[in-house]
């Protein structure tokens, strides 16, 4: 079962660290909706990770494809590692790809559009086989 208060710490932690989630303030009610809502879909995926009993990252994403094919994909929506336990959320990654392709996706999709720690990330997604495909760019129009 998971702690749900618990992931609700985890995301106030990547909140303060993400330099964009200003904008994207943290709602706890949207938070838990969201949660239940992928716990319970067939194309979800949440994860998290523990170590010594305290929950210190996580993973969350979907299976879609694009508007005009039908090449199932697997797209993140975040993976946060606490800043104190990075370096194990390569299980994550591991769990993630395993997960997509035993749901038929025919590729699997990460991103740093957080902003955090961007070059090391993209390191590490190199040495586990993925490329690195454009840019994310984001303006604020409040």
């Amino acid at each position: 079962m998971l702690d749900l208060m618990a992931i609700a710490k985890l995301a106030e932690c990547y909140s303060e660290e993400a330099p964009q989630m200003r904008v994207h303030t943290l709602d706890i009610t949207t938070l838990m909706e969201n949660l239940a809502a992928t716990i319970l879909a067939d194309d979800g995926y949440l994860r998290v990770m523990e170590i010594d009993g305290h929950l210190v990252g996580g993973m969350w994403g979907f299976l879609s494809s694009l508007p005009w094919s039908k090449v199932k994909l697997a797209s993140d929506i975040i993976l946060f590692v606490h800043k104190d336990y990075r370096g194990y959320g390569v299980s994550l990654v591991d769990d993630w790809v395993a997960w997509s392709i035993e749901r038929g996706a025919e590729e699997v999709i990460l991103s740093t559009a957080s902003g955090i720690k961007p070059k090391s990330f993209g390191r590490l997604m190199q040495r586990k086989g993925f490329t690195l495909q454009g840019q994310t760019y984001s303006k604020e129009i409040l």
